[in-house]
């Protein structure tokens, strides 16, 4: 499965989740910021109590390995140009430390296994697990690589 098709099933299951929580959702959103700059936010959950909006995007990740703190900043300078009440980065693989700690600052919320887990059930996350480590898809050509000679 493609690393597109993860991220979407990833997007799709977390989308549902929050729908089912009262959140009206879309996905793939192109909004503009407040700097003119366009960004595209995976799930983008919206709630309403007839006094206050509460706008929240949700980074998705369905990748083998941990997201970094690249992934973790560019949520919340997303959020903060948007105008958004909270970023969320949820991450099949987890999170690196440092990324924690830098979520933890910025006051990025993370959805590392357990979380994900929590929300969408352990069987939600076994079968993303499973798309995350399964077949990957190679794009590009082969790289050759010469035989080297046996130094003797």
């Amino acid at each position: 499965m493609g690393a597109t098709t993860k991220g979407r099933k990833l997007e799709a299951a977390v989308a549902e989740f929050l729908s089912s929580q009262g959140y009206s959702t879309r996905q793939n959103d192109v909004l503009t910021g407040r700097s003119g700059v366009t960004h595209e936010v995976d799930v983008l959950a919206e709630k309403c109590d007839g006094l206050m909006t509460f706008r929240v995007m949700i980074e998705c990740k369905n990748w083998n390995g941990q997201a970094d703190k690249a992934v973790v900043t560019k949520a919340a300078h997303v959020a903060g140009d948007l105008g958004l009440s909270k970023a969320i980065v949820a991450c099949v693989g987890g999170c690196e430390p440092g990324a924690r700690q830098i979520a933890a600052e910025l006051g990025v919320e993370v959805w590392g296994p357990e979380e994900i887990a929590e929300h969408l059930g352990s069987m939600s996350l076994r079968e993303l697990r499973d798309d995350a480590t399964g077949a990957t898809e190679a794009l590009g050509y082969q790289r050759a690589s010469p035989q080297l000679p046996l130094l003797g």
